[in-house]
């Protein structure tokens, strides 16, 4: 090794123990990282919170739905003679049938 190369890498070496430390990026991407997380937690958190709270406005005033099963309808009373052929009177409030649903118009579905 020649005099002028040992003095360039001693140089370079010089100026290399000089230069400042950068702080590792990887502790700024970690905590911008848990920001970022813990802002999303808190979110989920309470759009839970406003969800759960408008069920609950929402359904106050709801019927009990275990009544369903023994559901009427107000249908006609039809009164027939002794031969059961002829009707002889209908009574109702309101004019309603029972059918099914395959009977309903797709339109009015």
């Amino acid at each position: 090794m020649t005099r002028t190369t040992r003095i360039v890498t001693l140089r370079r070496a010089e100026q290399i123990r000089r230069r400042p430390v950068r702080p590792a990026r990887s502790g700024r991407v970690g905590a911008v990282l848990a920001v970022v997380a813990s802002s999303a937690f808190v979110a989920i958190g309470m759009v839970g919170v406003v969800s759960m709270s408008a069920l609950g406005v929402l359904s106050a005033g709801l019927p009990d739905p275990s009544g369903l099963g023994e559901l009427a309808f107000a249908e006609p009373t039809i009164v027939y003679d002794r031969t059961g052929k002829v009707e002889l009177g209908r009574f109702e409030d309101e004019h309603r049938r029972v059918i099914a649903y395959a009977d309903i118009p797709p339109l009015r579905r």
